[in-house]
C-alpha cells in the first residue's frame, strides 16, 4: 500500500491513475500561480532521500509550465496601470472643471465662514466673471441633504453659475468639512445666507435658496432668520417641515416664492408632506395650507404673486428622492424658478445644461485614483522590500458543485438581509456620543459585526465538519518524514482524491492538529512551513496596504486641491481626510477590520473560485458580495415603483443608503481578490479596506455628537 499513497516502490512505478491525479494537480497549481513562489515551497518536497527503495512523487511530475508573458511584460503590468490611473484622473480633473467654470468664465474657490457660535462652515464658492463690487451679481446659496456633501448639488450651482449669479454651496453643520455638529444652527442655512450676503460682489437681498432634503430645510430656517435677506427658495424634495425645530409652518406668505420640486416616488412623501405616495404629494393638507388653497394642487400652475413674494409652484417629476439631485428636468425647474424670481440672471434657457460633464469627470477621477490604488500595489510588490509578501497561492480546499453555490447564496444573503434590522438596532443601543459620535456609521458597524458573527458560526460549522473528515482521510495516509511536507493530492479509500496536508515537519499530517494547521493555511491566514502566523509577513502587509491607500489619497487630495471637487460616483464619494476626522477614524476602524478578516477567510478559504485569470477571479469575488445588494434594492424599488411605497415602508433612508453598497463592495470585492491573487494571503486586501471604507465612510458621514 505504501506506494499508493505518496512513494514510488523499487521498480519505480505507481499506478497511473495516482501519476495522473498527482501530475495534473501540480500543473494546475502552477498555472495559476501569477505571484512569485515563495523559496521555502521550491522544491515541496525537501531533499532527495538516498537511492534505495522510494523515490519522491515530485521527480516524477511535469515541469512547471513556461509563463506566457515574458519578465519584462509582467514587471510593466502594474507601472501601466498606475501611469493609466495618472492619466485618467488628469482627464477628469480637466473635464469637471471645464465644466464647473463654465470654460473658464467662473472663478471656483473652497472658502469657509463662521456661525453664530464660532464654528466653521465649509462650501464652495462660484464666482462669475461679470459680478464684481461695481456690478454685482445676484446669488443663491445651494445646500445638500444628510450625509452628503457640496458636491451632490453641482448641477443647480453650476447652472446658475453659467447664469450670472454667485453661489455659494455651502456644507451643512457637521458634515462635508464642516464643524458642530449635524441639526445645530439650523443645519447652517442662516450662517450661508448671512456669508453670501456679505460679499461685494453679491446685490444684497436679490438672494435665492436652493436646499435638498434636509438642505430645504436649512433654507427654511435661513428665510425664517433673515426674513428680508432672500427673494425665493426652491425645496428640491423637501418641505417647510422642519423636524428638529418644528413648528416653522408655511403659508401663503412665508417662505417667500417657493417651488417644490417633488418625485412621485419619493420615499421621504411621509416625512416631508404627511402623505403614504409621492404622488399624493397635491392632495397634502401642509402643502395646501401653503399655497393657500383647500383643493389639490395643480402641478405647474403658479399661485399668488411672484412680484409680491407670494409665488408658490408644485413641479412632480417621475423619480426618487435622491435621483433629482442628477435629474436634468429637475435643475431646468430650479435654475427656471430662480430666473423668473431673481433679478439679473442671465437668459441663457434653463435647459441648455452642461453639468454632466462634471459628473463624468470626476468618475473618471474615482476610477483613475483606483487605478492609482492598485498599480502602486503592484509596483511595490516588485521591488525589494516587499517581494518577499508575494507567496504563491495555498490550495483550495472550497467545495465544488452545489455545496460551493449554497456556501455562495449565504454569503450573499446574509448581509442584505439583516441590512435593515442590525442597523435599527445598533442605532438604538448605541447612542452618538465620543467614541462612536456618528449614528449612520454606528448602524453600519453594528450590523457588519453581526454579519460577521453569524459568517464566524457558519465558517467554524464548515471548518470543523470538512477538517474532521480530512483528518479521517488522512488518517489512512503514513506521516510524512520528517522536513517533508506534501502538497500535491492523494489518494484515500476507493479512489476518493484527499486534500493535501501542507503540515509542518513538527506536526504530523494525518493528525487532527496538522489538518487544523493545513486548513488555516489554506485560507490565506497561516503559512505552511511550521508558523501558524508569519507576523514579519503581516507586517509588511500593512505597510504594503498603507503604502497603496496613501498613493490613492494623494490622488484625492490633488484632486481637490487642483479642481476644488471630489472623485465620485452618483452617491458615493471618496474625499479627503482631515486631521478632525482622526479621532473618528480610529473609532471605528476596528469594527471594520473585524468584518472585512472575517470575510476574506471565508470567501478564500471556503468559497474561492476555481478560475485561471485574474479578471475572472476579480470578477466572481465581487459578484459574490455584490448581488445581494443589487437585489435588495431591486425587492425595495420594485415595491416602490409598483405601489409607490418602499417594500420596507418604515425604512426610506437605509433604502437609500443601500445604493452606496453596491459601488463600495465593487471596490471591496476588486480590492479584496487582487490583493490576494497577487500575495496569496488576505492580509493586504483586508487591510487596504479596511483603511479604504472607514475613511470613505466617517468622512461622508454626519456627526450627530462630538468626537473625542
Amino acid at each position: 500500500m505504501l506506494s499508493t499513497v505518496g512513494y514510488f516502490g523499487p521498480t519505480g512505478r505507481a499506478p497511473d491513475e495516482l501519476m495522473m491525479a498527482r501530475a495534473v494537480a501540480l500543473t494546475e497549481e502552477a498555472a495559476m500561480s501569477e505571484s512569485p513562489m515563495d523559496p521555502s515551497l521550491a522544491h515541496p518536497l525537501g531533499e532527495r532521500p538516498p537511492p534505495a527503495t522510494l523515490r519522491p512523487v515530485a521527480e516524477l511530475t511535469p515541469p512547471e509550465p513556461r509563463r506566457h508573458a515574458s519578465a519584462w511584460r509582467r514587471l510593466r503590468t502594474a507601472p501601466a496601470v498606475l501611469g493609466a490611473g495618472v492619466l485618467l484622473l488628469l482627464a477628469g480633473g480637466f473635464m469637471a472643471n471645464s465644466a464647473q467654470t463654465n470654460g473658464g468664465s467662473v472663478r471656483v474657490s473652497q472658502v469657509s465662514f463662521p456661525t453664530a457660535t464660532g464654528e466653521m462652515m465649509t462650501g464652495l464658492l462660484y464666482v462669475p466673471s461679470t459680478a464684481t463690487a461695481k456690478h454685482p451679481a445676484p446669488g443663491v446659496v445651494t445646500i445638500e441633504g444628510y450625509i452628503n456633501t457640496v458636491d451632490t448639488m453641482d448641477g443647480f450651482s453650476i447652472e446658475m453659475a453659467r447664469r450670472g449669479a454667485v453661489v455659494l454651496d455651502a456644507n451643512q453643520t457637521g458634515q462635508g468639512g464642516s464643524a458642530g455638529v449635524t441639526g445645530t444652527t439650523a443645519f447652517g442655512g442662516p450662517p450661508a445666507l448671512a456669508y453670501l450676503n456679505s460679499l461685494p460682489m453679491v446685490r444684497h437681498n436679490d438672494v435665492g435658496l436652493i436646499g435638498h432634503s434636509m438642505g430645504g430645510w436649512a433654507s427654511v430656517l435661513a428665510a425664517a432668520t433673515y426674513p428680508t435677506d432672500y427673494r425665493s427658495i426652491a425645496l428640491i424634495s423637501s418641505s417647510v417641515s422642519t423636524p428638529v425645530y418644528e413648528p416653522v409652518p408655511g403659508t401663503p406668505t412665508f417662505p417667500r416664492n417657493v417651488a417644490v420640486i417633488e418625485a412621485t416616488n419619493s420615499e421621504f412623501s411621509t416625512l416631508m408632506w404627511a402623505v403614504p405616495k409621492g404622488t399624493d404629494i397635491p392632495t397634502s393638507s401642509r402643502l395646501q395650507a401653503m399655497f393657500g388653497t383647500k383643493s389639490t394642487v395643480v402641478p405647474g400652475h403658479v399661485y399668488g404673486s411672484v412680484a409680491a413674494g407670494t409665488g408658490r409652484v408644485l413641479y412632480l417629476d417621475s423619480d426618487i428622492h435622491p435621483g433629482l439631485t442628477m435629474n436634468p428636468t429637475a435643475i431646468q425647474q430650479a435654475v427656471s424658478w430662480m430666473q423668473h424670481t431673481l433679478v439679473g440672471t442671465g437668459s441663457l434657457p434653463a435647459s441648455n445644461q452642461i453639468w454632466l460633464l462634471d459628473e463624468v469627470g470626476c468618475f473618471l477621477g474615482l476610477l483613475g485614483t483606483l487605478l492609482i490604488l492598485f498599480g502602486a500595489g503592484g509596483t511595490l510588490l516588485r521591488t525589494r522590500f516587499f517581494s518577499s509578501v508575494a507567496r504563491r497561492r495555498p490550495e483550495n480546499r472550497s467545495p465544488k458543485g452545489i455545496s460551493w453555490w449554497i456556501g455562495a447564496l449565504l454569503l450573499a444573503g446574509i448581509g442584505p438581509l439583516t441590512f435593515f434590522w442590525f442597523q435599527t438596532w445598533g442605532q438604538k443601543q448605541f447612542a452618538a456620543g465620543p467614541i462612536f459620535p456618528e449614528t449612520i456609521t454606528t448602524g453600519i458597524v453594528v450590523w457588519a459585526l453581526g454579519g460577521a458573527f453569524i459568517g464566524v458560526a457558519l465558517f467554524l460549522l464548515r471548518h470543523f465538519f470538512g477538517t474532521r473528515q480530512g483528518t479521517a482521510a488522512a488518517a489512512l495516509v503514513p506521516a510524512s518524514p520528517a522536513g517533508v511536507a506534501e502538497i500535491s493530492p492523494q489518494i484515500g479509500p476507493q479512489g476518493r482524491s484527499v486534500q493535501p496536508a501542507m503540515a509542518a515537519a513538527d506536526v504530523p499530517s494525518g493528525s487532527w492538529r496538522g489538518v487544523q494547521r493545513n486548513a488555516f493555511a489554506s485560507y490565506g491566514i497561516a503559512e505552511p512551513e511550521g508558523r501558524v502566523v508569519d507576523w514579519v509577513n503581516i507586517g509588511k502587509s500593512f505597510l504594503l496596504a498603507l503604502s497603496s491607500v496613501v498613493a490613492a489619497y494623494a490622488a484625492v487630495f490633488f484632486f481637490e486641491w487642483a479642481w476644488s471637487s471630489d472623485v465620485r460616483i452618483w452617491v458615493l464619494n471618496i474625499r479627503p481626510v482631515s486631521t478632525g476626522y482622526l479621532p473618528v477614524f480610529l473609532s471605528y476602524v476596528w469594527p471594520f477590520f473585524i468584518y472585512f478578516l472575517v470575510v476574506s477567510t471565508i470567501i478564500f478559504g471556503q468559497l474561492r473560485p476555481r478560475v485561471t485569470t485574474l479578471g475572472r477571479f476579480m470578477g466572481s469575488i465581487t459578484g459574490i458580495l455584490v448581488v445581494g445588494y443589487v437585489a435588495l434594492i431591486g425587492v425595495e424599488y420594485g415595491g416602490l415603483w409598483a405601489t409607490g411605497q418602499l417594500t420596507t415602508v418604515t425604512q426610506p433612508l437605509l433604502a437609500i443608503v443601500a445604493f452606496q453598497f453596491v459601488p463600495l463592495f465593487l471596490i471591496v470585492g476588486s480590492v479584496l481578490s487582487y490583493f490576494f491573487w497577487k500575495t496569496g494571503r488576505i492580509w493586504t486586501g483586508v487591510f487596504v479596506s479596511t483603511m479604504l471604507v472607514t475613511a470613505m465612510v466617517v468622512v461622508n458621514t454626519a456627526l450627530a455628537a462630538r468626537p473625542w
